[in-house]
């Protein structure tokens, strides 16, 4: 499971993401921006604990750029930090789907 340039991950609020360590079985990884307001380092590191606490496996990467970097048609959008999220998340996959398959 990957996440790039999600916010609010985790909250206070009943449905935050964080709240479902306990039943993830997949390998997490996490690409954040530093400059981005929904998702500042508190809650990052409220979501590490979660995972880590729960014993999920789990990466994350925090790019130098802005909240939208990943979307082309994005004003902040950063071409080098996309193509390496993106790379991560094809290394993710290749490495998780082919354990499965």
């Amino acid at each position: 499971m990957a996440s790039f340039d999600s916010g609010y991950l985790a909250t206070d609020a009943p449905t935050s993401p964080h709240l479902s360590a306990p039943r993830l079985t997949a390998e997490v990884y996490i690409a954040a921006a530093t400059a981005d307001p929904t998702y500042p380092p508190e809650m990052a590191e409220r979501l590490e604990t979660a995972l880590a606490s729960h014993g999920v496996r789990y990466s994350t990467q925090t790019y130098p750029a802005a909240h939208g970097w990943m979307k082309p048609d994005f004003p902040v959008y950063d071409p080098v930090a996309a193509e390496r999220g993106w790379t991560a998340r094809l290394v993710l996959f290749t490495r998780t789907l082919r354990q499965k398959g």
